[in-house]
């Protein structure tokens, strides 16, 4: 009996690793695909152009992260990235310090920047328990009394009066109609993804949309008259 469970779980492990490498091989060939259907660049590595993300919180976790199968698309003045990202975080999130038991996280990173907006840093993450222990014993959440049901879903940081200006009814509306997502601001970018790792080729294609129009938001909530001009 022994033997046999032994076999088993050899089994599962070598069945694990297969999928993954599949997974690794078919990657490439999906991302080109969606890159065509939508008519964006794609490229292996990282463009040169890509806004520093290191002034954002989460994204100063590991300083020289795997980034890989970009695409790259410009909409006027908007300019938005598509990439797989791959990061370190060590137990004490210090890199490359206490470098032992590194965990290896993934996820599908959209950044989009607007020349015009003007962000002073924000950060928001959906509501967990993790999140809710953290508020509970301190840490900044920006809460809105009119909005109980946006308060509920997501934690949110930044500058207080600013950030709430910013996350006006309709940035808050859009993204309660839409997926759970992390989403840093900071100057004229924001970058988002969702935080169960990489996402789908069909994900990428809804997640660009939704980020896309984010940003928008975002940008006209500092500029009311755009939204009615």
């Amino acid at each position: 009996m022994p033997g046999v469970v032994l076999a088993l779980v050899l089994l599962s492990i070598v069945i694990y690793a297969g999928r993954s490498v599949w997974r690794e091989y078919r990657r490439p060939i999906e991302m080109r695909r969606l890159a065509a259907r939508l008519g964006m660049t794609w490229q292996t590595d990282t463009p040169r152009d890509l806004p520093r993300l290191t002034s954002l919180h989460s994204f100063r976790l590991d300083p020289f992260p795997a980034r890989r199968h970009t695409l790259t698309d410009r909409r006027g003045d908007t300019r938005v990235w598509v990439f797989d990202e791959d990061y370190v975080v060590t137990a004490n999130s210090v890199y490359p310090a206490g470098r032992l038991n590194p965990t290896v996280h993934r996820r599908t990173v959209i950044v989009v920047r607007r020349p015009e907006m003007h962000l002073l840093g924000f950060a928001l993450r959906p509501e967990d328990p993790i999140e809710r222990a953290m508020h509970a014993a301190g840490y900044q959440d920006i809460d809105f009394d009119d909005d109980p049901a946006f308060s509920d879903r997501f934690s949110l940081q930044g500058e207080e009066s600013p950030t709430r200006d910013a996350f006006d009814a309709r940035v808050r509306r859009h993204l309660l109609n839409g997926p759970n997502v992390c989403v840093d601001g900071w100057v004229n970018f924001v970058a988002v993804w969702t935080p169960n790792g990489r996402a789908s080729a069909q994900e990428i294609e809804r997640l660009i949309g939704h980020a896309v129009t984010l940003a928008e938001l975002l940008d006209e909530a500092h500029t009311p008259q755009a939204a009615h001009a």
